[in-house]
């Protein structure tokens, strides 16, 4: 898929790559495997939207109407709240534009005093820099600049072959990059919706088995200090809703006490992180206070998302 906004030659010269490192089989396979997924992938976000906001519309006792594809009017009385896909008007705009710039996000989470990775801004037409930081400070992280949503972002970077592949699949996305260490430890999306700690999921690595002992619980297991943490940045940011995501070792510290950081902070964060878990039963219905805060605190009569 070519990059958003983007010349298409970049796009091209990733599949080039791509071509050259794998060869032709696994690449037009591969190509197969995007081509198939732009068909279902919509029509999966539909489904999950329209599962979401009519479970937490029944908690609630309001009503759904899909007023077009992927775009929902909940209504409770005479409060109207409209939503696309899992995205809710919660945010200001001025909000949601500087929570997509992640080197100010980096500047003002530092300034509040929370823990971040060590990081360097680079263009992605000159390595040079970044080359000398993935020496000092390897194994890195690429990822661009601006956006959301993981797109573009390459791990365990060790050498500066993969620190070049690395760049061109991040400038599919945007012209400046980012570089920043790696931090040890698993991923944590921590869901903040008005300075309250909604949910906390364990973003797993790629495995073919599941260890088949962790619970729900233990997931969301998470120390008060880094609760605050989280919390802290949302607030900087000026975000009433967040999905604030952690590297650390253990949820049952403060980042500054576990050696964890804040890598992200998501203006419009997917529910169905939350959703999709193991143990879906257990699972947190992170729709129903959102959609709450949606009607019971409407800044608008009618509110719509970006």
């Amino acid at each position: 898929m070519l990059g958003r906004g983007l010349p298409t030659w970049r796009g091209v010269a990733a599949r080039l790559d791509l071509l050259r490192s794998t060869g032709p089989r696994h690449a037009w396979h591969r190509l197969q495997q995007e081509r198939a997924l732009r068909v279902v992938v919509p029509s999966r976000r539909n489904l999950i939207a329209r599962e979401v906001w009519s479970e937490a519309a029944r908690e609630l006792d309001a009503s759904v109407t899909e007023i077009e594809r992927g775009r929902f009017e909940i209504r409770r009385g005479a409060t109207v709240a409209i939503v696309t896909g899992q995205t809710v008007a919660l945010n200001s705009r001025s909000a949601m534009a500087l929570a997509a710039d992640k080197p100010t996000v980096y500047r003002l989470l530092a300034d509040a005093g929370l823990p971040i990775p060590e990081r360097l801004s680079f263009a992605a037409n000159d390595l040079r820099a970044a080359r000398v930081f993935l020496a000092r400070d390897g194994p890195c992280v690429v990822k661009p600049a601006r956006g959301t949503g993981g797109d573009g972002v390459t791990g365990e970077i060790r050498s500066a072959s993969e620190l070049r592949r690395a760049a061109l699949a991040a400038s599919r996305f945007a012209r400046q990059l980012l570089i920043e260490s790696q931090v040890e430890g698993e991923v944590f999306r921590v869901l903040v919706l008005d300075g309250q700690l909604l949910d906390v999921v364990r973003r797993r690595r790629p495995a073919i088995r599941g260890d088949g002992r962790s619970t729900v619980e233990e997931l969301i297991f998470v120390s008060p200090a880094l609760a605050s943490e989280v919390a802290a940045a949302a607030e900087v940011l000026g975000l009433r809703l967040a999905g604030v995501d952690v590297v650390t070792p253990t949820p049952a510290a403060a980042l500054a006490a576990s050696g964890g950081a804040i890598i992200d902070v998501n203006e419009a964060p997917g529910l169905h992180h939350h959703a999709h878990v193991a143990g879906v039963d257990g699972g947190t219905r992170v729709a129903v206070p959102i959609l709450r805060a949606l009607l019971d605190k409407p800044t608008e009569r009618e509110m719509v998302a970006r």
